[in-house]
């Protein structure tokens, strides 16, 4: 149902001349559908309209609108609009109507939307990206929860700009690529991992992962256990994507034990 993006590890895997570039969002991925009523649906095919009224309600449709389908990421941003916060989008499931009603008023959601795939009862999958992008962009008005995703052709600039201002990464997609339910090459994700040192405290009670002074770490493999519990290693090199407010690592990946 969804386009899925491969990842890379540098632009000079690809030629920029080729692809659009967009700021990779870490939210909830979600299909905005409006035909007779108005549903978003996650990756999971979940339906998460009611945890998302914010979103639903600032929905402005032109009178041109018959139907249509978006694809976009609902995100909750930190306190300073800097960072999403991917904890606060757990709030949206709680059960109790007043801690909703809180999460609501104090942490709103909005859904960055960057493609289109249906309009009008006609399907708009097949189109050039550039042109679904330019039916999106004359269609869509904007809210304060409903915003479309910027995008640009200047790749170098973007990807600079996501390493100064500490983005997870961006979203690379080629100009005339299709909307393929898949992942393929035609939308690629280059994230920015970073590294560093931490603290083994030890492993975690019936789980494979390590206690560390910067949260915990998956091991990904039993041989990777196995080295642990033979070499008790005090340290260990981690890759992740950026450290929370709580100080723990974001996406941690063991790269390897030190010491």
């Amino acid at each position: 149902m969804f386009a899925l993006a491969k990842p890379i590890k540098s632009l000079s895997e690809i030629n920029p001349t080729f692809f659009i570039g967009e700021r990779k969002l870490n939210g909830e991925r979600a299909i905005l559908s409006v035909f007779t009523d108005i549903k978003l649906i996650n990756r999971r095919q979940t339906d998460i309209t009611n945890r998302y009224p914010d979103i639903v309600e600032s929905i402005e449709l032109k009178r041109t609108i018959e139907n249509m389908v978006l694809d976009g990421e609902i995100v909750i941003w930190d306190k300073n609009q800097k960072r999403e916060d991917f904890n606060a989008l757990k709030h949206r499931t709680t059960t109790s109507p007043l801690s909703f009603s809180y999460f609501l008023k104090n942490q709103p959601a909005t859904l960055y939307v960057f493609d289109i795939l249906w309009l009008n009862d006609k399907d708009l999958r097949n189109l050039p990206l550039l042109k679904r992008k330019k039916i999106l962009h004359n269609l869509i008005s904007e809210t304060s929860n409903l915003k479309l995703t910027p995008y640009t052709t200047d790749i170098e600039s973007l990807y600079k700009r996501s390493k100064t201002e500490d983005w997870e990464g961006i979203m690379l997609k080629r100009k005339n690529s299709r909307y393929i339910p898949n992942r393929t090459e035609l939308w690629l994700k280059l994230k920015n991992i970073k590294e560093t040192v931490v603290e083994i405290y030890g492993l975690e009670d019936g789980k494979d992962a390590l206690v560390t002074s910067k949260g915990n770490v998956g091991l990904r493999s039993s041989a990777l256990k196995e080295e642990y519990l033979k070499k008790k290693p005090k340290y260990a090199e981690v890759m992740y994507l950026y450290e929370t407010k709580s100080g723990k690592l974001f996406q941690p990946i063991l790269k390897r034990f030190v010491g």
